[in-house]
């Protein structure tokens, strides 16, 4: 059976690391966000932002924590894996976008520099603030809370 999702995005944070309770794996959450265009009135099309979170595990948690910046090109493939909590006496299931492998789009120097430029201009009065907008937080998975 194929299990398989594909997204090219930019990253919307930088990752945090932490790990599980019970075992200390690495975990990562990773947010992505990817434009897309849609018809709008009077013929016009309309960009919207779609915005996508993943999980990663163990060394790839730890690679996307140390390399991924706010705003950095990502190509993910992943897989969709049902997680059954108990939150509040109520049985959900929710689906989380596990990481199987992951390719960085862009150079990590090239987009430090043009980061630390846009960054110059920006404090210089030259330039407009750069960045995508921040994801929507649905609360950590991990948590053991009600996501809101």
């Amino acid at each position: 059976m194929l299990n398989q999702f594909e997204m090219i995005g930019r990253s919307t944070r930088q990752p945090k690391l932490n790990h599980t309770n019970t075992s200390q794996k690495s975990v990562a959450n990773v947010s992505l966000a990817q434009d897309y265009y849609v018809n709008g009135e009077n013929g016009t099309s309309e960009k919207r932002t779609r915005y996508v979170d993943f999980v990663a595990w163990d060394k790839r948690a730890q690679d996307l924590c140390a390399n991924l910046a706010k705003g950095r090109l990502l190509f993910v493939k992943a897989r969709v894996q049902p997680v059954k909590k108990t939150i509040g006496g109520k049985n959900y299931t929710f689906n989380e976008l596990i990481i199987e492998s992951y390719q960085y789009l862009d150079n990590k120097k090239d987009f430090q520099d043009s980061l630390q430029s846009t960054n110059q201009q920006s404090a210089n009065g030259n330039g407009q603030p750069s960045g995508l907008p921040e994801a929507p937080q649905y609360g950590d998975p991990f948590s053991g809370q009600a996501l809101q």
